[in-house]
């Protein structure tokens, strides 16, 4: 998904970065037509792109409003509907990583006893596929829930106390962070130690973060400002859209060159220079 205004913006670019493959291809035709005493004798071929129509079709995602009060909602949206799922496999995915590194560094310490060589033998995460038990399964899935649920009511305190005009997504991404990790720390500290997701500060650091990182993409696209959310991705437009159903736009460019005009000298003896169209 992108901004429709930076979809068409790189399509024009790509105009532009393709007007300067061909120029750089004459420049190297044109060594080549000076160095044969036959073909300098000749024009140098130079392609240019005059004018330029592209239909692309488009999958509109969603519209964006510059109200303070849609960002924030849609800030407490994406907590209510994108954290719990993130957080469960977060848990999932840190309690399999901790298990494994404790299934290896028993097996190392058994080698290790064993004078034998920690290399000679496959780590056991190699053999060994970690699951979690369908109850602590249950209990990852009802504690996400839980602490978002939480999380949401703090940020939303956090949020209508900002000035959204000014408030960065890396600044709401930290304080989500830091709410995170309180109700974290609050939710398991009642588990065994062994059924807790992260193995410790370190753990629990890399798990905030992973989840702080997936989260700040939501909130990057709230606070973004106005315009249109977009889907260009054609091949996977016609694979679960009807032609009925998608938007096409139709684009025409027309290539103008610039020049840089000098009309004299300022106070400090330098040229004046700008950019002007041909």
């Amino acid at each position: 998904m992108v901004k429709l205004s930076d979809f068409v913006g790189e399509v024009v670019s790509e105009l532009s970065a393709a007007r300067q493959a061909a120029d750089m291809a004459s420049v190297q035709l044109s060594q080549t037509y000076h160095a044969d005493s036959f073909l300098k004798e000749m024009p140098v071929p130079h392609y240019t792109i005059d004018e330029a129509e592209i239909a692309f079709p488009l999958s509109v995602i969603k519209m964006f409003s510059d109200n303070s009060e849609d960002m924030e909602q849609e800030i407490v949206n994406a907590i209510k509907l994108k954290l719990p799922g993130i957080l469960f496999l977060a848990f999932k995915n840190a309690y399999k990583e901790k298990t494994q590194n404790e299934l290896r560094k028993k097996q190392e310490e058994k080698l290790a006893k064993d004078n034998t060589s920690v290399t000679a033998a496959p780590s056991p995460t190699d053999d060994i596929l970690v699951e979690l038990d369908e109850a602590l399964e249950k209990e990852y899935s009802k504690a996400s829930n839980r602490i978002s649920i939480r999380v949401e009511d703090k940020m939303k305190i956090y949020l209508a106390a900002s000035n959204m005009d000014i408030v960065k997504p890396l600044d709401i991404k930290d304080v989500f962070m830091e709410q995170l990790q309180k109700e974290y720390v609050i939710e398991f500290s009642e588990y065994d130690k062994e059924q807790q997701p992260a193995a410790d500060n370190e753990g629990l650091s890399m798990l905030i973060q992973s989840v702080g990182t997936s989260i700040f993409f939501e909130f990057a696209k709230a606070t973004t400002g106005s315009g249109v959310l977009v889907d260009p991705s054609t091949g996977k437009l016609s694979e679960y859209m009807s032609k009925d159903n998608m938007m096409t736009i139709k684009m025409k460019v027309r290539e103008q060159d610039l020049d840089f005009v000098v009309t004299g000298d300022d106070k400090n003896g330098n040229a004046k220079r700008f950019l002007s169209l041909s």
